[in-house]
């Protein structure tokens, strides 16, 4: 059956889109998951693009599990591209590039949730004299949150952080015990991105599809950009008036400046899929 055969005109034109980086915006419950199932469908059966080329980015496993099952019924499993949460991408490209990357423990090692709990921030309570537990995870998301916010990329933010202090520690702990932590994966794979010509990814992608593109973070939309910048198409889809995933860093402005961050070459497209 051709990958269309079940489509209206505006969900053909949606899901068909070539020649440029693309934004859909389209609101809860309007088949969004369907149009990406049909996009990816498109590239490989009637622009003849190798799955190894087509990545798609989701936020949640569940999502990313239920569009490659819908990719999987439609083209079979062999054919079913690289579909990933965007910190498992992150894991795989670091793994991939480790050697390459300076600033990270070698060999790499990812901090498992019993180790960061009981060995990492019980060691640096006690390095810094906090009375509980509760100040030093406070300490290590407002790390993370500056990762996610990309403050932590600016001149004076070792000053700036609510206690630098904690900065030292954290880093003297991670190179002695030769740990990464799961939070500092994303912000890793973007600082690869654009410090390192040399830095591989899978693929490499000629085709990016990003979901709910409302939610990235700044560290997000950064690694977009960078990919994009590679080479590959961009098509982000979301709403534009939604944003779910705050405590996350969520930037919603990313997907209204979507044609402004990719000037020349993006189109916007505002439609309803059923």
């Amino acid at each position: 059956m051709p990958w269309d055969d079940d489509l209206l005109p505006e969900q053909r034109y949606v899901a068909s889109y070539v020649g440029s980086h693309a934004r859909l915006l389209a609101g809860p419950g309007t088949g969004k998951t369907r149009s990406l199932t049909k996009r990816i469908c498109f590239l490989i059966e009637d622009r003849h693009v190798g799955p190894g080329a087509i990545l798609a980015l989701t936020f949640t496993r569940a999502a990313a599990r239920e569009l490659r099952q819908r990719v999987q019924t439609e083209v079979g499993v062999e054919m079913v591209p690289m579909i990933s949460t965007l910190h498992s991408f992150a894991l795989r490209q670091l793994l991939r590039n480790a050697t390459r990357i300076a600033s990270l423990p070698q060999p790499f090692r990812i901090a498992d949730d019993w180790e960061e709990r009981n060995i990492i921030l019980e060691d640096i309570k006690i390095l810094l004299s906090l009375k509980r537990i509760e100040e030093a995870r406070q300490l290590l998301n407002e790390l993370s949150a500056d990762w996610q916010r990309l403050t932590a990329d600016e001149a004076d933010w070792d000053q700036r952080f609510p206690n630098p202090a904690f900065l030292g520690a954290w880093r003297e702990h991670r190179e002695i015990y030769g740990y990464v932590l799961r939070a500092e994966l994303v912000y890793q794979l973007k600082r690869g991105l654009e410090q390192y010509d040399d830095f591989t990814l899978d693929g490499p992608p000629s085709h990016l599809l990003v979901d709910e593109y409302q939610d990235l973070n700044r560290c997000d939309l950064a690694i977009v950009k960078a990919i994009g910048d590679r080479g590959a198409e961009v098509y982000g889809a979301g709403d534009d008036d939604q944003s779910i995933y705050g405590f996350r860093m969520a930037h919603p402005e990313g997907i209204r400046r979507f044609p402004e961050d990719y000037p020349g070459k993006s189109r916007g497209r505002s439609c309803i899929v059923a």
